[in-house]
């Protein structure tokens, strides 16, 4: 077997264990055989690669920063982290499946309940899943985003600068407010109550600590 192969081999695996662990519950039979696969043809790729990095962009996939190409399965691994605000992923030979199935299952969950936990980077840390390093995206790419399917991250954004009292991080939000609250439609505001609580919290927090950028938000509204 060629690294071609053996990488070709990993990365169908995982689109399938993806589609299982959001389609089974984690004991099911076909969710079960397929993480088992997986580690089968991660191991089968750590002959050529070691430890196995990839990197994620909106559509591409990198391994030692080459971009793989336009595959399409690479085109939906890829937006399916980064949809969760993953930048990279980094798989050691030291791996137990039980680090395997745990990570599948809860990249799997929606978006938004993966973010009110913190990230994935910062799920996998919690649980010591030490034989996976997840690097997440930085706050400037996230203000970048584009797509309805940022939704969730958008919603987030508030609540997380607010929560962290991140006065820098606050302050590039309040400079961009337009440009995300823009990313929005009124229905998005009209049904999204969770996404209006954040928004309303994030407003009641600059009028208290920065009020000139208050106003400017205020406008946009």
């Amino acid at each position: 077997m060629t690294k071609e192969e053996a990488l070709q081999d990993f990365l169908k695996s995982l689109k399938i264990s993806l589609n299982n662990s959001s389609i089974y519950f984690h004991n099911h039979p076909i969710f079960v055989k397929s993480a088992q696969d997986l580690k089968e043809k991660i191991s089968r790729l750590f002959n050529f690669i070691n430890p196995i990095k990839i990197g994620i962009s909106a559509s591409s996939l990198f391994m030692n920063d080459k971009e793989l190409g336009k595959a399409v399965i690479y085109e939906e691994i890829a937006r399916f982290f980064h949809f969760r605000k993953v930048k990279s992923i980094e798989i050691r030979d030291t791996l137990l499946e039980a680090e395997l199935t745990y990570f599948l299952a809860q990249a799997a969950l929606p978006p938004r309940e993966i973010l009110k936990s913190g990230g994935l980077e910062r799920v996998l840390e919690a649980e010591n899943v030490d034989s996976i390093a997840i690097e997440s995206l930085d706050y400037s790419q996230i203000l970048q985003a584009q797509g309805a399917e940022y939704k969730d991250i958008w919603v987030y954004l508030f609540k997380d600068v607010v929560d962290k009292q991140d006065e820098q991080k606050i302050n590039e939000l309040a400079d961009n407010f337009a440009a995300v609250l823009g990313k929005f439609k009124l229905e998005d505001l009209l049904d999204d109550e969770e996404l209006r609580q954040n928004l309303l919290n994030f407003l009641s927090y600059i009028k208290r600590n920065a009020p000139d950028k208050f106003l400017t938000c205020a406008k946009e509204l």
